[in-house]
């Protein structure tokens, strides 16, 4: 619905304050409508001016309704050049205009919610200058409605009977079902429910039904009604044979009983999974006195059809009699029993337990986030011998809820057994991140850290020796800070801390020491391009001046604030010096545009807040090896997430296939769920199965091609990553046109990758520690006892 102008100032967007500048600002509540906004307007612009200062912004152009639910109305707009913001505002006919709220200049769609189902209302969207004045509104009408249903399952058992399902509504809060035969010309009301389902036992065989149904919601005392469904036919047959009973005898079988027919030679049975699907014949009885027929071949949790028919003899001519009206059947397995959820602090993970089920096929797991909705399938278990599973796709910190069901196989048809009881678990909160140091008197440490998530409380561990064991000095600390005095001047002391949560105590973060009386720097290392500036920061107790230095000006320069600029690449020592005492850092000083890591398993509790002040800017973050979850992923993308880290992801493929590639990116997409990333989805080609004597180049850009589109259709970038000689070697380098590349090579920086094949190369992994002539190491990635260690670090091109 387009939009229309309305020539009003919607002043009750103007919050004028109080008594700015001598100027008398007018509470928004205050503000009047209609006919005098304008000399409401003029008064307070004159006061703060002195003179009329009709200068507001225009109106948008165009405001439409984007979507409507029965009590909300999501609009959009087209921006208006010069506006700080919007503000979007609402009035039913001859009621009061209502502020809904306001957006940023970026933002140009708002959903307005609270609204009544069934009323219409004008919405109006106005552009706000940067004093909070608003112009012109531009206005769209629209009524928030009831969705119309649809009839999803339609079925007559027995021909005695008429089962209908349909659609739930958002916001329905009963339901009309209407029906007329076939000599009727109106429907009539037959019935109002609040369920979903209803069974019309009124009808009667040999006659012709239609059914349509509506969701009905009272608002303040009116019925509001949603448009009728499509009709759904029924239709009773008269036809001579028809099923008596059709009951289940277990979950695998059920049991059809039928009346005799004295003409018939026998009687054929059909079988089906859709109502209106294909029925095949699955039994011939041959003798017409037998009545009753156990079909032993069904599974439990899936809907089956029967239909059943005469046959005649008259020489060697069989006739088959008319088939009848479908039944339907659908048995129960108990669930399985869910013995325990158990958490694992060190893999960081949720165990699953629960008692094996006669002639089950397998299992299947189901989690939640709420203990009695929103289950959602994670996990098929091939085999009836499997107890056990490990769900390592979880956030730290975090209560889950799980729920298994049997599968039940028999020979095509896959069924499922009824749910297990749920049972709750919840891991233990991550390491803190961001543990830092400050000396605030002559013997006094002041210790903080970052929240952890789900955490209660917080452990503070010390060591005043290098080798010496951590004792916890504090503990049910419930803030991020403490205080840690009687400290002796010139020690070192490091610190660990860790959170407690409802299961207990996690991981301690890793070691990070401080010198009393000393100089300490925000981080050990420092990585920057040629050309790029950033800053070292420095800490102490001591009163003097801090004096920097560098060991080599002619790969990197800092000025007396500590701001360190990169002029040729290599690495350097920058010192801060106060008093006698000093702290360093190794600063690396590298080609490209922006500096990066890329981390794994194998690099656990990574203190991001140090990571980023290393002067990381962006890191790839394994989320599958194959087909598997990395476990570590979950923590380290709210950790990265958490200091405004920006990511992207690499699978580490193990795929032989093209189907294995595409199935590795779906594991991808499933983990991330929709989580926006700054970087690409990379897809690491390197594993031995990809340099096997039986794997074909023609394959391997197959399985690229395969995986780069499932992450493209999905809305993500894409990147392949190997290294120079897998490049040259077991792919062919003239076919990567148009593909970006993450092309690992260890070598001196003023080299390059020394890649010369297609493809654009965006981002060279440089060194991982294997290389001396380059650091590798990044400070925030550590041993536990807090020592530096070597990881994959990157460049990124910025063409």
């Amino acid at each position: 619905m387009s939009g229309k102008i309305n020539k009003l100032c919607a002043a009750a967007a103007i919050c004028i304050g109080m008594f700015i500048g001598g100027a008398h600002r007018i509470p928004a509540a205050e503000i009047p409508h209609g006919d005098d906004i304008r000399s409401v307007k003029e008064v307070t612009d004159t006061a703060r001016t002195g003179q009329e200062n009709t200068a507001v912004p225009a109106a948008p152009e165009k405001v439409a309704q984007e979507k409507v639910t029965y009590n909300s109305v999501t609009l959009n707009w087209s921006s208006v050049e010069g506006a700080f913001g919007y503000q979007i505002s609402y009035v039913q006919k001859d009621g009061a205009d209502t502020v809904a709220g306001t957006t940023t200049a970026d933002v140009l769609s708002y959903k307005c919610k609270g609204l009544t189902t069934g009323t219409q209302y004008e919405f109006r969207v106005c552009a706000l200058d940067e004093n909070g004045r608003a112009g012109e509104c531009a206005s769209v009408e629209a009524t928030p409605y009831l969705n119309k249903t649809k009839f999803t399952s339609v079925s007559t058992p027995q021909l005695k009977k008429a089962v209908l399902e349909w659609k739930k509504v958002a916001g329905a809060m009963k339901y009309e079902l209407y029906r007329k035969t076939a000599a009727q010309e109106s429907y009539e009301l037959l019935a109002v429910t609040a369920d979903t389902a209803y069974t019309d036992e009124t009808v009667t065989a040999g006659e012709s039904y239609s059914y349509q149904v509506r969701a009905i919601r009272d608002e303040n005392g009116v019925t509001v009604q949603a448009k009728f469904s499509e009709p759904a036919a029924v239709g009773l047959s008269s036809a001579a044979m028809q099923f008596e009973s059709c009951e289940a005898v277990n979950y695998s079988s059920v049991k059809l009983t039928w009346r005799q027919d004295p003409t018939a030679a026998g009687y054929y049975i059909y079988r089906s999974v859709k109502e209106n699907g294909t029925y095949r014949k699955i039994k011939t009885i041959t003798d017409r006195a037998v009545l009753n027929y156990t079909d032993s071949k069904i599974v439990p949790g899936k809907k089956f059809f029967y239909k059943i028919c005469t046959y005649t003899k008259k020489g060697q001519t069989v006739t088959a009699g008319e088939q009848s009206q479908a039944v339907r059947v659908q048995t129960q397995a108990d669930g399985p029993q869910l013995v325990a959820v158990r958490t694992n602090v060190s893999n960081r993970s949720l165990s699953l337990e629960w008692k094996k089920a006669a002639n089950t096929s397998g299992y299947r797991i189901y989690r939640s986030v709420y203990p009695d909705k929103g289950f959602a399938k994670i996990k098929d278990i091939n085999g009836g011998t499997f107890v056990g599973y490990e769900d390592r796709s979880v956030i730290p910190g975090g209560t889950y809820y799980y729920r298994i069901k049997g599968i039940y196989v028999n020979g095509s048809y896959k069924g499922l057994s009824s749910p297990s009881q749920s049972l709750e678990g919840t891991l233990t909160p991550c390491a803190p991140i961001g543990l830092v140091m400050e000396q605030t008197a002559a013997d006094t440490l002041q210790v903080s850290w970052n929240l952890s998530i789900g955490a209660t409380g917080y452990r503070l561990y010390r060591s005043d020796a290098a080798g010496k064991d951590f004792k916890c000095i504090a503990q049910g600390l419930t803030e991020t800070t403490y205080t840690d005095s009687g400290l002796r001047d010139g020690q070192t002391y490091s610190y660990r801390v860790s959170a407690v949560g409802p299961a207990g105590e996690g991981l301690k973060c890793h070691a990070v020491s401080y010198t009393v009386g000393g100089v300490s720097l925000n981080t050990r290392t420092l990585k920057l391009c040629v050309g790029a500036t950033k800053p070292l920061k420095a800490s102490t107790f001591l009163e003097g001046d801090v004096e920097w230095s560098c060991s080599n000006t002619d790969i990197a320069q800092v000025d007396e604030e500590g701001n360190v600029t990169g002029i040729a690449y290599g690495t350097v020592r920058v010192t801060a010096a106060v008093d006698g005492q000093s702290a360093s850092a190794t600063v690396s000083v590298t080609p490209g545009n922006k500096n990066g890591i890329d981390v794994s398993r194998w690099q656990e509790d990574i203190d991001w807040r140090r990571v980023k002040e290393s002067g990381v800017e962006f890191a790839f973050l394994r989320i599958s090896n194959h087909n598997l979850a990395d476990y570590t992923f979950e923590t380290k993308y709210q950790n990265a997430f958490s200091v405004g880290m920006p990511m992207g992801v690499y699978c580490y493929s193990r795929a032989k296939t093209v189907a294995e590639a595409q199935e590795e990116a779906r594991v991808v997409l499933e983990i991330l769920d929709g989580r926006k990333l700054d970087y690409p989805i990379a897809f690491d080609l390197e594993d031995a199965v990809h340099k096997a004597s039986t794997m074909k180049k023609e394959t391997l850009h197959q399985m690229i091609d395969a995986f780069k589109q499932v992450v493209e259709d999905a809305g993500y970038r894409f990147v392949l990553y190997s290294y120079v000689t897998f490049l040259n070697t077991y792919l062919d380098r003239t076919k990567l046109d148009g593909i970006d590349l993450w092309v690992a090579r260890y070598r001196n920086l003023s080299l390059g990758t020394g890649y010369t094949g297609t493809g654009n190369i965006k981002y060279w992994q440089y060194n991982s520690g294997q290389y001396n002539g380059s650091n590798a190491q990044v400070d925030g990635i550590t041993k536990e006892t807090g020592e530096l260690v070597s990881v994959d670090v990157n460049i990124e091109y910025e063409n």
